[in-house]
């Protein structure tokens, strides 16, 4: 999913500022920094982190962002150290070296599964998008000259929550109830002797 919205983001970009005619083709590509998400790190069984720090970068870099920082997996319990500063910057390099994903322009095209979520994450963005532009208008100079036959209007700020993340909600309250070695797959017997 996150990939997903980066392709789907970058489909967008380019297809907004080639509206204005850019002088510059490369004013059509969109360059995005990304960071691992730090609401993911669980104080429980810290190492834990390293995977999911792991998986968030694999995320951005299959979704093609030029820029990525990686948490550490202490965050949640402390500042970060040297030592675990050396394990989210090596992540990096782990998967810039070992896997090859930055060598490949768009690693996963062809992808019927991503191919498909991208254009559904695109396309319904750019619904939102659309209906921004009618309310604006219809501030600007009048609801009737924007009115359209059938259609009901929404503001976005009301329209993103319930449409555009209804996969990522059904996601989120599935992890809610399932981080490993926190609320399943608990080892009672385990405890971490990380200080920092």
């Amino acid at each position: 999913m996150k990939a997903a919205k980066l392709r789907a983001a970058r489909l967008l970009w380019s297809r907004i500022v080639d509206e204005f005619n850019p002088k510059k083709a490369s004013l059509s590509m969109l360059r995005t920094h990304c960071q691992t998400s730090g609401v993911s790190l669980q104080e429980q069984d810290p190492y834990n982190n390293i995977v999911r720090t792991a998986y968030e970068a694999l995320s951005g870099a299959l979704g093609g962002t030029q820029s990525l920082h990686t948490n550490s997996f202490d965050e949640a319990i402390a500042l970060l150290t040297e030592f675990s500063a050396r394990i989210a910057r090596n992540t990096q390099l782990i998967l810039q070296h070992e896997t090859g994903v930055t060598k490949v322009v768009d690693p996963l095209a062809g992808s019927y599964y991503v191919e498909s979520l991208t254009a559904e994450l695109a396309d319904k963005t750019w619904a939102l998008i659309e209906e921004a532009e009618i309310e604006t208008l219809d501030r600007q100079i009048g609801p009737s000259a924007t009115a359209r036959p059938g259609g009901s209007k929404r503001s976005v700020s009301v329209a993103i929550p319930r449409s555009g993340s209804h996969r990522d909600a059904a996601f989120i309250a599935n992890l809610a109830s399932s981080w490993i070695c926190v609320t399943i797959l608990r080892d009672h017997e385990f405890r971490h002797h990380y200080r920092g």
